[in-house]
C-alpha cells in the first residue's frame, strides 16, 4: 500500500476521533445525548459500508456505459445510508429495551433501562458523518484522487507524463463541510431548533453544496450529462437527498419542541441537578 493511500485512510480515522471527542464534550457539557460508545463506532462502520456500496454503484453505472472510471469509496453513500442504518439500529434497540423493561417491571428486581431516542441519534450523526467526510476530503487531496477541473491556478499534478494545473476541489469541499458544521453549532443554539434536525439540516446543505462543487470536479464531457442529459450521478443524488432532507426538517419542526443547546450557566445547573438524581 502506497504512502498516499495510507494517509487517505488515516484521514478518516482522524475525523472519527475528532467527532468522537466532540460528541463526548457535548455530552459532558450539556448532557444532551446519551453517551453510547458502541453507537459512535457503528456510525463509522456504517459510513464505510455506505461509501463502499455507493462506490460500487458508481463503478457499475459508469462502466456499463463504456467509461473506465472506478471508485472504491464514494462518500456520498455514507450521507444516504448511515441514517437509515442508524435509525433501524435504534428502533431495534428500542424494541429490545421495551421488552426488557416489561420483564423487569414484573419482577421488580432491576431498574428499567433508560429510553433511547431516534431524534438524539440524528443529532449525534451530524458531527459524526460530516467531520469524517471533511477529513476524508483532505485525504483525497493527499491521495491525489477526486481532483478538480483544469484551471490557471491550483495544484500541479502529472498524468501520463504531462503536467496539469487542477482546481483544489477537495480542499474547497473540506472547507465548506467544516464551515457548515460551525454554522450548525450556532443554529442549534436558536429557539427554532428542534431535536433531531441536525442531520437533515446538514445533509440538505451539503447536498446543495455538492451539487455546485460537481461543476468544479473533473469529468469526461459525456460523464457530466449522464443523468437526463444534464447532470452527473452525484448531482442527481444531491437533488434526492436535498428533497428528503427538506421534508425531514419540516416534519421534525412541526412535531418537536424547541430545544436549543442551553447557555453555559443553564448547562452547569442542569448537570448539577442530574448528579443529584
Amino acid at each position: 500500500m502506497s504512502t498516499t493511500l495510507i494517509l487517505y485512510y488515516a484521514s478518516f480515522l482522524v475525523g472519527y476521533f475528532v467527532a468522537f471527542f466532540i460528541n463526548l464534550t457535548t455530552y459532558y457539557k450539556y448532557h444532551t445525548t446519551q453517551r453510547r460508545v458502541w453507537l459512535y463506532s457503528l456510525t463509522f462502520i456504517y459510513g464505510f459500508l455506505g461509501a463502499m456500496v455507493a462506490g460500487k454503484v458508481y463503478t457499475v453505472i459508469y462502466q456499463s456505459m463504456g467509461f473506465k472510471n472506478e471508485s472504491i469509496l464514494a462518500m456520498f453513500g455514507a450521507v444516504i445510508l448511515v441514517p437509515l442504518f442508524e435509525i433501524v439500529t435504534v428502533l431495534i434497540e428500542k424494541a429490545i429495551r421495551r421488552r426488557v423493561n416489561v420483564s423487569r417491571a414484573k419482577t421488580g428486581s432491576k431498574r428499567p433501562l433508560p429510553p433511547v431516542s431516534v431524534r438524539d441519534t440524528l443529532d449525534m450523526l451530524a458531527p459524526n458523518v460530516f467531520l469524517v467526510m471533511g477529513f476524508g476530503k483532505l485525504g483525497c487531496h493527499l491521495n491525489g484522487c477526486c481532483y478538480g477541473i483544469e484551471c490557471v491556478f491550483g495544484l500541479h499534478r502529472t498524468f501520463f507524463g504531462q503536467e496539469h494545473i487542477l482546481f483544489p476541489v477537495q480542499l474547497l469541499e473540506a472547507g465548506l463541510i467544516f464551515a457548515m458544521l460551525i454554522a450548525l453549532y450556532f443554529v442549534k443554539r436558536r429557539p427554532f431548533y428542534r431535536r433531531g434536525m441536525a442531520y437533515p439540516l446538514t445533509a440538505g446543505v451539503y447536498s446543495a453544496l455538492r451539487f455546485g462543487v460537481e461543476y468544479l470536479r473533473w469529468y469526461d464531457e459525456p460523464m457530466k450529462k449522464i443523468v437526463l442529459g444534464c447532470m452527473t450521478v452525484w448531482q442527481a443524488a444531491a437533488i434526492l437527498v436535498f428533497a428528503s432532507s427538506a421534508v425531514s426538517v419540516f416534519v421534525l419542526y412541526k412535531t418537536g419542541e424547541s430545544s436549543p443547546l442551553p447557555k453555559k450557566n443553564d448547562a452547569v445547573k442542569k448537570q448539577s441537578q442530574h448528579r443529584k438524581k
